[in-house]
């Protein structure tokens, strides 16, 4: 049995070589990043639906929301405070620093599948769906051990105390029996309140709406680098479910255009619901399509002319590789290797839609070369109507060296989010990368 955290979330060790390698040539050891990856950041940040409220009536409000309905780790004391240059960004910080917990399992054991178990580690409170495993002798009330399968081999009503790879999480009370759990009509609401966890990142319980979006600082940043304005005609490329996309429609005023699209019917649904909910519909076009294919016969129905864009976002799908924490991540060289092919096109594509003069800015939630540095020399060789233009606000590092031509120069336009050994509110977070272009005039 290891309930030892992980120091890093790959067990492949081809995969690390291949980053070991990528990464020496810009004098970075990867073993850092690995460890940085398994841990959630330290801020948690909330996006303010400003059409709503301003910020400062936003932070009261929130504070109200954390003494009346914050009832996670009740002992933890944070600091609700607006970002100094993101001026629609809420900061949220545990007072007194932030580090891993001595905590010892206590009660009657748990088991929460991968992704309620790094949610968890975020904040998120644990749902009956998250819940894979737990005693027939589980009671509401009952004290509880919450622990997260990593390898997802437990299977979903396990009773006995589980013997594969499992990490501790933390300590908390059971909402719910059972028979609630997996019954032929389980429960679908709160299953345990967590009252002592490894790390403790806030509960957004309660505060959730119409108000707030939670959006980590690098996502939030693109959009204002991007800089919507009334006005114009925006396109997001790739823009469910719906974070940066509303976001661009809230900083717009309802005035001009944006047209956001995605091929995901499914992840269209959420985004239109996003968007119904936060109030920020005016103006918007949804459209559920290949944004590859926006410029092939096959588009004839949907609205898009070469050259009439005035910015355009492309939030390229990616590895993800960059998400934090990550306990354990399954990845081939095979597959990493196949996102840029997607990147590239989409920039392509992208390029031609764009005005002349017209901004376009390219992000991903990834640390990889390949999926960053790497794609932006190739668009700049491939399509040399962009150029590379300084980035407000510049908040994270810069390009990295590897196997590319980007000069000097070129790599201090781009924004990476990889600083693994900094503690700041502008570098602990996601692993993310920005850079934008712009369409030179004819």
């Amino acid at each position: 049995m290891n309930h030892c955290y992980p120091k890093t979330p790959f067990s492949d060790h081809n995969i690390v070589h291949f980053f070991e390698r990528q990464f020496s040539k810009s004098g970075i050891d990867f073993k850092q990043i690995e460890q940085w990856l398994t841990i959630p950041p330290r801020f948690t940040t909330l996006r303010v639906n400003t059409s709503r409220k301003n910020v400062d009536e936003a932070i009261e409000q929130l504070k109200v929301i954390f003494a009346n309905k914050c009832r996670r780790l009740s002992n933890t004391h944070y600091s609700i405070s607006k970002h100094p240059i993101i001026s629609d960004l809420i900061i949220i910080e545990v007072e007194g620093g932030f580090k891993c917990r001595e905590v010892l399992p206590e009660g009657k054991e748990v088991i929460v599948d991968l992704r309620c178990g790094q949610s968890v580690l975020r904040g998120a409170e644990i749902y009956a769906a998250g819940v894979v495993g737990a005693p027939n002798s589980l009671k509401s009330d009952d004290k509880v051990a919450v622990f997260v399968d990593i390898d997802g081999k437990c299977l979903r009503g396990w009773k006995r105390r589980y013997e594969g790879r499992k990490v501790f999480l933390g300590n908390g009370v059971s909402f719910v029996s059972r028979r609630d759990l997996f019954s032929d009509c389980p429960n679908k609401g709160l299953a345990i309140e967590l009252t002592d966890c490894l790390y403790p990142c806030p509960s957004l319980y309660g505060s959730k709406g119409a108000l707030f979006y939670p959006q980590n600082l690098p996502s939030a940043l693109c959009v204002h680098v991007l800089n919507p304005q009334p006005g114009e005609f925006v396109l997001d490329m790739c823009a469910a479910p719906g974070g940066k996309a509303t976001h661009i429609a809230t900083l717009m005023k309802g005035k001009g255009q944006l047209i956001a699209i995605d091929k995901s019917e499914a992840r269209v649904s959420v985004m239109r619901d996003n968007f119904e909910k936060l109030g920020v519909e005016e103006g918007v076009k949804i459209l559920s399509f290949d944004a590859t294919l926006l410029l092939n016969e096959s588009s004839e129905n949907i609205p898009l002319k070469k050259c009439s864009f005035d910015k355009i976002l492309v939030d390229a799908p990616c590895s993800g590789l960059g998400q934090r924490p990550q306990l354990t991540r399954d990845i081939t060289i095979k597959a990493l290797q196949s996102y840029p092919v997607t990147q590239k096109l989409l920039l392509k594509v992208a390029e031609r839609l764009l005005k002349p003069g017209g901004i376009l800015v390219y992000s991903t939630c990834s640390f990889t070369l390949h999926e960053n540095e790497e794609v932006v020399d190739y668009i700049l060789t491939n399509c040399p109507n962009l150029e590379l233009k300084p980035q407000y606000p510049h908040l994270g590092g810069t390009g990295l060296k590897g196997d590319h031509k980007l000069t000097t120069e070129q790599l201090n336009l781009l924004q990476r989010f990889t600083n693994f050994d900094s503690y700041s509110v502008n570098d602990d977070t996601i692993g993310f990368f920005i850079a934008k272009f712009e369409k030179k005039l004819a």
